[in-house]
């Protein structure tokens, strides 16, 4: 991941090599939560980005919060595809080892 400060936005790379690529935008909730969603995307390939026509993205979206009565963290992912729906989706908690 990196900041591309021009646009402002995170650019995050999939894959070794990284053939995939996606923007991410983030914001806080007025509870304290992260969400991070997926905005633009294109292949990386031959040193140049190609565009994904948007019916191809696996659109992500993230949630991350901390749950203070149960003292861990709470995670929520979804990525959807426009044409075929859901691609996959988990959810859990997790604490910090030491």
């Amino acid at each position: 991941m990196q900041l591309d400060g021009n646009e402002n936005e995170i650019v995050d790379y999939f894959g070794e090599p990284h053939l995939l690529v996606s923007t991410l935008h983030f914001h806080i909730d007025e509870l304290g939560a992260m969400h991070i969603s997926s905005k633009k995307q294109w292949f990386y390939m031959f040193g140049r980005n190609m565009p994904l026509p948007k019916f191809l993205y696996g659109e992500a979206k993230i949630v991350e919060s901390y749950d203070a009565t149960l003292q861990c963290f709470r995670i929520h992912v979804q990525v959807r595809n426009p044409l075929i729906g859901s691609l996959f989706s988990y959810k859990g908690t997790f604490v910090e080892r030491k």
